[in-house]
């Protein structure tokens, strides 16, 4: 039989914050300057705080979140700079919120239209199985774990075409490249934001 959550939990909701190790806050500085030279940029907090989303969930989120009158802020989690049009190309967004805005009473208010990183918890990883060990639902068998699953494996192919995407980007365009992290988001903020899809598709093949 498949799980519920308990109705008194949220956790997952309210607590979009972690500690990093110390061995695992170096592995992942050094990755992110790697990615720099190639001018791929992160913002800063995306590893300890929030969700990401991506640029379809993103606009589909500003839109309930005005429609809503919630306070929901959302910036460009990972992206390139194009110089020639002054262009900051987003691949994913960053909700850096330590608590949901869209958690209320312990629902989710947005629940039949979450993101998927919200849909595959608590699996983190799903071959091998991998589950978040802070989740009241876990242990749990596979068989119970269906939705996350597939949501989990949905979002490594995301992942995998975010990858593809942004090679291709930069082989069309001018891009910064080796900047400092503070200079990369001075002049995200600068730019003209566009998503990744928008970008691929307005440039010629």
């Amino acid at each position: 039989m498949a799980f519920q959550c308990p109705p008194d939990c949220g956790w997952c909701c309210t607590h979009l914050t972690r500690e990093v190790p110390p061995e695992e806050a170096a592995s992942t500085r050094a990755f992110r300057a790697a990615l720099r030279d190639l001018g791929v940029y992160h913002c800063g907090d995306a590893v300890t705080t929030g969700l990401s989303l991506s640029n379809a969930e993103a606009e589909r989120f500003r839109g309930v979140a005005a429609q809503r009158g919630v306070r929901a802020a959302m910036h460009p989690r990972t992206f390139l700079l194009e110089t020639r049009r002054r262009l900051a190309v987003v691949l994913d967004w960053h909700f850096p919120h330590a608590v949901c805005p869209f958690y209320e009473s312990y629902q989710c208010t947005v629940y039949h239209d979450r993101p998927l990183v919200c849909r595959a918890f608590p699996v983190m990883v799903a071959t091998p199985l991998s589950l978040a060990p802070q989740c009241p639902k876990v242990p749990a068998p596979r068989s119970a774990l269906r939705v996350e699953v597939r949501a989990r494996n949905a979002i490594e192919r995301a992942h995998a075409a975010i990858d593809e995407g942004a090679m291709r980007a930069l082989d069309r365009g001018r891009f910064a490249l080796g900047l400092a992290p503070a200079e990369a988001s001075r002049r995200a903020r600068r730019y003209r934001v566009v998503a990744l899809e928008a970008f691929l598709g307005e440039q010629p093949a």
